[in-house]
């Protein structure tokens, strides 16, 4: 649920990629805000690569269910 949230690529109305767009966000910011509290002993800098390193990995997920779905489908 949460990859299909951030994967706007789907086709959806004007409203459900509103939603979408405002979710996604808001699981980045949440994402941003357990990771300061998380690690606060953390210079920005690290914070920042472990925050592009879990995106990368959200993105690999998405990769993995694009080809998934297509095994299954064909």
């Amino acid at each position: 649920m949460i990859i299909k949230l951030i994967d706007l690529e789907t086709l959806l109305s004007e409203s459900g990629t509103a939603i979408c767009v405002r979710m996604r966000d808001r699981l980045f910011e949440a994402l941003a805000t357990h990771i300061e509290r998380r690690f606060p002993h953390w210079s920005g800098v690290q914070r920042i690569g472990r925050s592009i390193r879990l995106s990368m990995l959200i993105s690999s997920f998405t990769v993995i269910t694009y080809k998934f779905s297509e095994l299954v489908l064909n």
